[in-house]
């Protein structure tokens, strides 16, 4: 046989051979084995439903929307989830990794840190700003916190539903603006005042970190809040949207960041007004109270508890803005925004020549007389330096012409020119010059006086031995004065506190403080940068002027109380309303209160995106609510989303920072 022939042959029996290998490949492949091309599998990965994407058990259930939870939204399949620069390029250079990629979800819900173990500190910060709040509260655990009932660190409640996320970013923020003037509506949510809870509630206690010795005492009632007005969107969905919620603190605490001295509570109906029990103590530290309260007879008298002041939720978008210094979240003078341009008026108000309108007021003004009486005074003799500048020869003799030759040039080129301006003048130039007559004339009388008091007792010894003699009449008269007013405070009392007090009324009890009265010289110091620094100046003091505290608490602290009282308010003369309102709007520091999203920096900024800690309460300084936390600061009581979602609320964690520090940084 030829060799074309037998090649052929070959060819064909080859060919035979793989026929039937073929065949036997696909009788025995099924559709299911049958293999996919690397790329077009990576596609089918990409498509697949988001909620099967994720390992962490927490998103396997289908997941809810991302206004309702707060999370950044997913994207759809179809679209990137993450920006160019945030995928790793592909490795070409290394055969054993493809030469492909696809986009990673973002999962914003990722597992939290486990907690720090009892001693352990959390890390450092990498730059030189301080974390911000919210992040030292997801970073420290006081040791008391594990004192607190049901407790167990990690555990988490999903029988009412999903497992909520570790991490919110949030869209809205409520501020807590007092209503000014105040509408006398069904209670909603109100600042201060007493909670509506039923009996059947205990009323929180706790230890004091400062006195644990002391025991358990009840916490000052601070805020209860309707939650059925909460936005659906607040905390990102999460929390409670029927009850109410309460906050209970111990605002005496120094260092207000140990969770034992707060408690939230939610309770699903309205009780009665529950009055704070026998023991809950003062809402200041009585060791620390010298300048509060000055209006009460002693720091023994102050209350247990905040006035009433009913608020509005106020839903505003959660924004941080950077204002050139730092990241700030409420706008510069948010105060007239809030109360939508309303006048708003800093500080303390100026009163005027007001006066009390009811009897608790006159017990105010004779009760501050007697706070001031029962403090100790300065030494009677002239301290030494203060000597020392008597003593100099030609001093004494130089202090009478130095003060005619300052009112001589206070008559020419000073305010007082207007004095010798000829008519015809400007109605405010004659407003003025009359309102300067008196002035004048009491300024010539002041030095006219001195100068006859001096050549009364010529010689620095015959002075300083004067000005004693007055520091020890003034002391004496001190002695007596309890007495006097003993009688004066008896007769206010036999008058129910809370009704109105006549205008003569007051004429009279004002008289009589007026007149019990001493007058005495004394030396001072009025600048240390002149040639003249010690001044002699002849001082009348009454008890009239020591009950300036109780005068204006009369009128700032009683109107406050009153107007927020439905059985009192009508008790407040109207053009008192009028002229407090201004004062009542201010924000201290331009800090609201809020509820949810960013919290107001102070000595941390916000830090934008989702949030481990919700902001569940913050509750600023208030000059209307009489608060001053920390130097004009803030409480910070906030939640994880995953106990706030399962009602966890014996978990949240409290920080008080003053606005000091925060100046100072």
């Amino acid at each position: 046989m030829s060799p074309i022939i037998l090649a052929a042959l070959a060819a064909l029996l080859l060919l035979a051979a793989a026929t039937v290998v073929t065949l036997r490949n696909r009788r025995r492949a099924t559709p299911e084995q049958a293999p996919v091309p690397e790329r077009r599998r990576a596609a089918t990965l990409v498509a697949e439903p988001v909620a099967t994407l994720a390992s962490d058990p927490l998103t396997r259930a289908a997941p809810r929307a991302a206004a309702d939870i707060g999370l950044t939204p997913w994207e759809a399949s179809t679209t990137p989830l993450a920006e160019p620069d945030e995928v790793d390029a592909p490795n070409t250079d290394d055969p054993a990794e493809p030469a492909y990629g696809f986009d990673e979800p973002r999962f914003t819900d990722q597992p939290s840190p486990p907690p720090l173990a009892d001693g352990d500190e959390p890390s450092a910060p990498s730059d030189d700003e301080p974390p911000s709040i919210l992040a030292q509260l997801k970073g420290k655990k006081k040791a008391g916190s594990n004192a607190l009932a049901g407790a167990a660190e990690g555990a988490v409640d999903s029988a009412s539903g999903p497992p909520a996320p570790s991490e919110v970013e949030e869209d809205i923020s409520l501020v807590l603006r007092r209503q000014v003037p105040i509408r006398h509506e069904p209670p909603r949510s109100w600042l201060g005042g007493r909670p509506m809870m039923a009996e059947a509630i205990d009323w929180p206690r706790a230890p004091s970190p400062d006195r644990p010795g002391e025991g358990e005492l009840p916490l000052n009632f601070v805020a209860q809040l309707a939650c059925a007005d909460f936005p659906a969107e607040l905390w990102g969905g999460l929390g409670p949207r029927a009850g109410w919620l309460l906050l209970f603190v111990n605002p005496r605490d120094g260092q207000g960041d140990d969770p034992r001295i707060v408690r939230v509570l939610h309770i699903d109906a309205l009780g009665a007004e529950r009055d704070p029990p026998a023991d809950t103590p003062p809402v200041v530290d009585p060791e620390l109270a010298d300048g509060d309260y000055r209006w009460l007879g002693s720091v023994g008298q102050i209350p247990a508890g905040w006035r009433r002041w009913p608020i509005d939720l106020v839903a505003l978008p959660n924004q941080a803005h950077d204002d050139g210094n730092r990241i700030v979240v409420t706008p510069r003078d948010f105060a007239t925004t809030l109360y939508d341009g309303a006048p708003i008026e800093p500080g303390r108000p100026d009163i005027g020549d007001e006066r009390p309108y009811s009897w608790r007021g006159a017990l105010y003004a004779v009760d501050a007389a007697l706070r001031v009486l029962a403090e100790p005074t300065a030494a009677a003799r002239i301290p030494p330096a203060i000597r020392e500048m008597l003593d100099r020869p030609g001093y004494v003799a130089a202090l009478v012409p130095e003060l005619r030759a300052r009112h001589a040039h206070w008559l020419s080129e000073g305010e007082g020119a207007i004095l010798a301006k000829e008519e015809p003048l400007r109605e405010r130039e004659r407003e003025l010059r009359d309102m300067l007559v008196p002035e004048a004339a009491a300024r010539v009388e002041a030095i006219d006086r001195l100068a006859g008091f001096i050549a009364a007792h010529p010689g620095s010894t015959a002075l300083a031995g004067a000005i004693d003699q007055g520091a020890a009449d003034e002391a004496a008269w001190r002695a007596g004065t309890a007495e006097r007013l003993a009688p004066i405070r008896a007769g206010i009392e036999a008058h129910p506190l809370d009704t109105p007090l006549a205008g003569d009324e007051w004429d009279a009890l004002a008289a009589t403080l007026d007149a019990d009265s001493v007058t005495r010289w004394t030396a001072d110091w009025a600048s240390r940068n002149s040639d003249l620094p010690v001044m002699l100046a002849e001082q009348r003091l009454s008890l009239l002027d020591l009950a300036r505290p109780g005068i204006e608490a009369g009128v700032v602290e009683c109107a406050a109380t009153d107007h927020g009282d439905p059985a009192l308010a009508g008790l407040v003369p109207p053009h008192f309303i009028d002229g407090l309102a201004p004062y009542w709007r201010q924000l201290t520091d331009n800090r609201p209160h809020r509820v949810g999203g960013f919290h107001d920096g102070l000595q941390s900024d916000p830090e934008p995106g989702p949030q481990s800690e919700l902001l569940l309460f913050q509750i600023a300084s208030d000059e209307a609510m009489h608060w001053n936390f920390g130097d004009g600061g803030a409480y910070f009581v906030t939640i994880a989303p995953r106990d706030l979602a399962a009602g966890r609320f014996d978990r949240v964690e409290i920080r008080r920072y003053g606005s000091i520090a925060d100046r100072d940084r």
